[in-house]
């Protein structure tokens, strides 16, 4: 695997070191990170972006120092983090499944197959923050369950569908990506990756209880991921929406109902407030 001749995905301005930077930590040891996305099971070792020296340095500054004793404390089974424990944990999952879902990401297994995300239709400043000391974008969330299988097998109970957006001259795709952290002997936990800006997401299973939002969430709150119970299957898919088309400056203004499990959509009107057409994915 190189990158020679590939710019930094994260500053855009600097070449990337031959073999560019790992996605997880060089701390985290490679039997304890398994990964899937969606309905691909595929694991997701030794995973590497193009990075800079500078930006990798960066990442580590930022983020990795933090959240190692954090990381640790979850795999010898310690599942109630302190808020400032809890914050580093979190902001190091943001980082980590923002640079695995990254389309320029590579394995060293050439055989893999892993969803990850298209940046065709996001906005470039959606990575840039990483090395920046920026807070992270609006419209990012990040939702935990624990599972004690790492199998998927049939549908989920509930399906999510994420629209693409036409607003005011930029058309932005939500999407989503999903991976396993295990836990060792207190299972797994099947973290979700989201990006939805402008539009808020009711997760069915925060409601009931079964899921944890670790982004955004309330840094000065203890994080307790031994209360979820352990699910025995993945409950919630993400798919593929449409393209809804916003009449000029109403997606910000317009108030809607959260995407949930009872979301569909309709090609024919009465549309959602502020849209005027609504075309099939890809369109």
């Amino acid at each position: 695997m190189s990158f020679a001749g590939i710019d930094c995905v994260l500053c855009g301005q600097r070449p990337s070191l031959p073999r560019g930077d790992r996605t997880q930590s060089l701390w985290v040891m490679d039997e304890d990170f398994v990964g899937a996305s969606l309905t691909v099971s595929d694991p997701l070792l030794d995973t590497r972006v193009p990075a800079c020296l500078r930006c990798s340095t960066a990442l580590s500054d930022r983020f990795e120092r933090a959240a190692r004793p954090a990381v640790e404390d979850l795999w010898q089974g310690q599942l109630r983090l302190r808020p400032p424990e809890a914050r580093a944990f979190v902001m190091w999952v943001l980082k980590t499944w923002m640079l695995t879902a990254h389309p320029a990401a590579r394995r060293s297994d050439p055989g893999s197959s892993v969803v990850r995300f298209d940046l065709s239709e996001v906005p470039d400043e959606i990575y840039g923050w990483l090395a920046e000391a920026k807070p992270p974008p609006p419209g990012l969330s990040v939702w935990a369950t624990r599972r004690a299988s790492t199998t998927v097998d049939g549908d989920a109970r509930y399906r999510i569908p994420l629209p693409t957006i036409t607003a005011d001259g930029r058309t932005t795709r939500f999407q989503a990506f999903a991976s396993r952290l295990d836990l060792q002997d207190t299972g797994g936990l099947d973290v979700e990756l989201v990006y939805h800006p402008g539009w808020k997401i009711e997760h069915p299973l925060e409601r009931d209880g079964r899921a944890a939002r670790l982004w955004p969430r309330d840094g000065r709150r203890v994080l307790d991921i031994g209360a979820l119970p352990l699910l025995e299957s993945r409950e919630l898919s993400w798919a593929r929406g449409p393209r809804l088309v916003f009449a000029p400056t109403t997606y910000r203004r317009h108030a809607r109902e959260p995407l949930s499990a009872a979301t569909s959509f309709s090609f024919f009107p009465p549309f959602p407030p502020g849209v005027t057409a609504v075309f099939a994915p890809g369109e």
